[in-house]
């Protein structure tokens, strides 16, 4: 289907190949001519999330994922730097490049936060496993690590190694996330002050 948006657009999220803010709803472009006009719509989306100030969707030619708007801490997750993206750009695969046209493919759910995005991937090599990119300042990627990332990273379960899979909901936070899976189980990670990851802890 066709992306419709309207508000804010400082940062390029409403993905129309411009900064404008628009009070009536306008079609997201696939293509613009300068000065931006629509040349094509983005209209084959089956998903979409609001993340703030940058969208994500799924297309679906192969449940492509694709992003645009303020990409400051790498939330398009296209390798291009801090650059936002004025119209939708595919998202690089799992350790793939861009430049080489590696996109990130077979995505069945997505969630974006300000900053950060996830992902479900689900095919012959990955099992409804969960990714995730953009800010990770408080650790809240899942990565074990609090740096940023510029491309989608797997999501690694507690103390196994093993990337986190048979998810099939996934609700991003600005600094925590919430994951379900299959079997009924909840995780969650990232900030811990005020004991929103749910263990007994805070800190």
């Amino acid at each position: 289907g066709q992306v419709i948006e309207w508000g804010e657009g400082g940062q390029g999220q409403l993905g129309v190949g411009n900064t404008s803010d628009t009070w009536v709803p306008r079609h997201t472009c696939a293509t613009a001519s300068f000065p931006p006009v629509c040349t094509t719509d983005f209209d084959s989306a089956v998903a979409i999330s609001a993340g703030g100030t940058h969208a994500m969707a799924i297309d679906d030619d192969d449940d492509a994922m694709w992003s645009w708007g303020n990409n400051a801490t790498y939330q398009v997750g296209n390798q291009n730097g801090t650059t936002d993206a004025l119209l939708p750009v595919q998202t690089c695969d799992i350790g793939g490049s861009c430049s080489s046209a590696e996109y990130l493919l077979d995505i069945v759910a997505i969630d974006g936060t300000l900053g950060s995005s996830f992902a479900i991937i689900d095919n012959s090599t990955y099992d409804n496993q969960l990714l995730s990119w953009g800010d990770n300042v408080s650790g809240h990627l899942g990565i074990n690590s609090t740096t940023d990332r510029d491309d989608p990273q797997v999501v690694y379960g507690t103390g196994s190694g093993t990337a986190l899979d048979n998810i099939y909901d996934i609700d991003g936070r600005r600094t925590h996330a919430v994951a379900l899976a299959y079997d009924g189980s909840a995780y969650s990670w990232g900030y811990n002050t005020y004991g929103q990851i749910g263990n007994g802890t805070t800190g």
